[in-house]
Formats: C-alpha cells, sequence, structure tokens
C-alpha cells in the first residue's frame, strides 16, 4: 500500500533510479526472509481411500466460471499497468497525487476485505461477487468521463471496496469447488486466468486510450455490468451447488448443498 505512494514521492524528489533501487532492495530482503524462515515444503497427497482426480477435473463446470471470473477481474491489473498513471497524468494529476491513487486503491481494498470474506462465508457468495462487480462496473464507467481529480481520488476508494468484494467472493467460490489433491494445479490455473486478463486487459485497453482517453475505462465498466447481468441471469434461472467439508468428518468426505443466494 506504502509503495506507490513512496515511490511517487522518492521518484520526484531524488530521481527514478532511487526509487527503483529501493523498492529492489526491499524485495531482496523479503526473497532472503523466506529463504531463511518459510518452513520446508510438504507435498500434499490424497487421502489414501480416496482415488487421485484426473486433470479434466480441474475443468468442471464451476470451476471454470472461477476462471472466467478471473479474467475478468484481472482487467483492473492491466488498467493499472498500461493507462492509469496517463490517465491521471491527462487530468492533471501530480507524480505524488498518481501514487496517492494506488495508495487509497490499496487502503480500500486491504480494508474491506476481510468484511467481504465474513459476508460471503455467511450469506452465499453470488450476492458480494454481483455487487462487486455492478459498483466496480459503475466507477469505471463514471472514469471515463471527464471529472475533477477529487472526484477521481473518491471513485478509487469505492473501486478499492467494488473490487475487494468480488474478488474475496470469487476467491472463496474456487475454494468451495477445488478437488482434493489438485489444489495446487487448480490455483494455478486461477492465477493464469487472472493473468490472462491483465495481459488482455492492458492490449485492448492500451490500444483503446490511443483512440479516446475515455474510451477504455468505459468500455472495461461496460464489460463488468454485462457480466453482472449474465451472472444474475443464471443465478435467478440456473441452479448451483457449492461443496461444503463437513466439520464432524474425519477425512476429507463432502456434501453438496444448495448454493445461497
Amino acid at each position: 500500500m506504502a509503495g506507490p505512494a513512496v515511490g511517487t514521492l522518492l521518484a520526484r524528489g531524488v530521481g527514478y533510479t532511487p526509487a527503483f533501487l529501493t523498492a529492489s532492495g526491499v524485495l531482496s530482503l523479503t526473497t532472503l526472509a523466506v529463504c531463511l524462515w518459510l518452513p520446508p515444503h510438504s507435498p500434499v497427497l490424497p487421502h489414501a481411500a480416496t482415488p487421485a482426480p484426473d486433470f479434466a477435473s480441474g475443468f468442471t463446470g464451476p470451476l471454470v466460471l472461477a476462471y472466467g471470473l478471473a479474467i475478468v477481474l484481472g482487467w483492473p491489473q492491466g488498467v493499472t499497468s498500461a493507462i492509469w498513471s496517463l490517465y491521471m497524468h491527462d487530468r492533471g494529476a501530480s507524480l505524488p497525487l498518481i501514487g496517492l491513487s494506488y495508495t487509497i486503491f490499496a487502503l480500500a481494498a486491504s480494508a474491506l476485505a476481510p468484511v467481504a470474506g465474513g459476508f460471503a462465508d455467511r450469506y452465499g457468495r453470488w450476492r458480494p461477487t454481483l455487487t462487486g462487480l455492478m459498483l466496480s462496473g459503475v466507477v469505471y464507467c463514471v472514469y471515463g468521463f471527464r471529472l475533477p481529480l477529487e472526484w477521481i481520488m473518491a471513485l478509487t476508494l469505492v473501486e478499492g471496496v467494488g473490487l475487494a468484494v468480488a474478488r474475496v467472493a470469487t476467491d472463496g467460490f474456487l475454494a468451495d469447488h477445488v478437488p482434493q489433491g489438485l489444489q495446487g494445479r487448480i490455483h494455478a490455473l486461477f492465477s493464469a486466468a487472472g493473468t490472462a486478463g491483465s495481459l488482455a486487459g492492458a492490449t485492448v485497453l492500451g490500444w483503446l486510450y490511443a483512440v479516446e482517453p475515455g474510451m477504455p475505462l468505459l468500455t472495461m465498466g461496460m464489460l463488468y455490468l454485462l457480466v453482472a447481468v449474465v451472472l444474475l441471469g443464471a443465478c435467478k434461472w440456473g441452479s448451483s451447488s457449492v461443496v461444503v467439508v463437513s466439520s464432524e468428518s474425519e477425512s476429507d468426505r463432502s456434501h453438496t448443498v444448495p448454493l445461497q443466494r
């Protein structure tokens, strides 16, 4: 959270090279700490009475849906990589203010994530997912218009809240459906889907920014609202289920219960 604000202040005060060197030093110290204190890895094997799942088990309907949501939720990272600094600069923001916008977003996301996780556990995954997508979609559509910087800074707070709610609920949805013995591979696919979304967002939205500065954010807002409408229709007319691990079981047995909406 402090990185963007501190980095932009260093870049403005002493130049870009010291800012990058500072970031490199922090990352190096973190890597050293992980090497020294991370406990040795023990591979997680399936229960002896449970046959190992095949790789096709990683592409069930719920998991494919989770991968799709990861792609959609990866688009804002593409915005961050490709156009956000340009967008803020074109709106008249100074370098420290650009860094502060990242920090405000991160603060909001970090503060709301635990609350969103508790809400998703209590009331189901779809309500926070839909709420987060719709809230973020509205914010991105508003970004597409020429706004005062004060409004943009306030909207970054709302954006952080919306994305935190949607991401936490999506992570919970993924955890509900990961087969025993495929945790590493499923999370790798989920992460790869998010990276693919970031790549698509950076490529498509970067190109749209060259056409019209407000167009990429407006496009992403429409995408989020469209996905929310599709999911809302699926929740209304379809039927879903989640896998819940029984707390009374001594093994990895599970049972299926209706998804709370």
